[in-house]
């Protein structure tokens, strides 16, 4: 047997099956350095022990469990939906403003990608081309994305 000092930690709390323990009681008769390691483990063991289990004070659970979650004001709740709107609205303005150039491009990837997909129906092989990782299409996807992922956070974080 090898030096594990898992096994002994489970050897230490007693964790070990019998035949396995057997084993690592050969192993400590022949390694000093395992039996060190064992003893810290009992040693850090017993003081854990004499330190004994602390209390909570009576009442501190309910306390903490009848307490009322933070609530939010009135005049918070209702402008949140507005400011998710506002900032998707802004996004998808931008994105529109950013994209004018290559919306032609976009409309003949995805008619280049429809008719791919069209001719390679019935046969084995799948679509001819698919957009590069670059292309304004996947540009356009990232960014809706994004403002899902913004509008969820900020749904969670007024919770």
């Amino acid at each position: 047997m090898s030096c594990d000092e898992e096994a002994l930690n489970e050897y230490c709390d007693g964790e070990l099956a019998p035949e396995r323990r057997a084993a690592i009681e050969g192993h400590l008769a022949s390694c000093l350095a395992c039996r060190a390691v064992l003893e810290r483990l009992k040693a850090g063991s017993a003081a854990f022990r004499a330190h004994g289990a602390v209390k909570a004070p009576q009442g501190l659970a309910s306390a903490v469990l009848d307490r009322p979650l933070k609530e939010t004001s009135g005049r918070e709740a209702r402008w949140a939906p507005v400011a998710v709107l506002a900032s998707l609205t802004l996004v998808v303005f931008l994105s529109g403003k950013a994209l004018k150039p290559q919306i032609s491009g976009i409309f003949n990837q995805c008619m280049g990608m429809i008719s791919g997909a069209a001719s390679s129906v019935g046969s084995a092989g799948g679509p001819s081309s698919a957009p590069s990782p670059a292309s304004p299409l996947w540009l356009v996807l990232a960014v809706l994305c994004l403002a899902f992922a913004l509008a969820f956070w900020w749904k969670q974080r007024k919770r």
